[in-house]
């Protein structure tokens, strides 16, 4: 997941902050409110299209393919594993 933590939180953290959404802080954390607007956000990005190798998929089935195949080079030894390089 971490390959994929800055495309899929980051980048909407970001966006949020850019936008001037009201994000709280209570005893150090996030406020509830805050909590789920970066959750309703960062859902919608996973559920986003993207294009993939040719397709247009959802942001979350890249993720899902990028694990398959690193786990088909790491276990198969396959020659070859091919990263999904995001677009910012």
């Amino acid at each position: 997941m971490e390959l994929f933590r800055s495309q899929a939180v980051d980048r909407v953290v970001i966006s949020l902050v850019q936008k001037g959404a009201n994000l709280e802080m209570e005893n150090g954390l996030l406020s509830e409110p805050t909590k789920r607007l970066v959750i309703q956000h960062v859902l919608e990005r996973l559920n986003k299209y993207e294009k993939y190798r040719g397709e247009n998929i959802r942001f979350m089935d890249i993720i899902r393919r990028q694990v398959r195949d690193m786990a088909d080079f790491i276990c198969d030894d396959k020659k070859t594993f091919k990263p999904y390089i995001a677009k910012w």
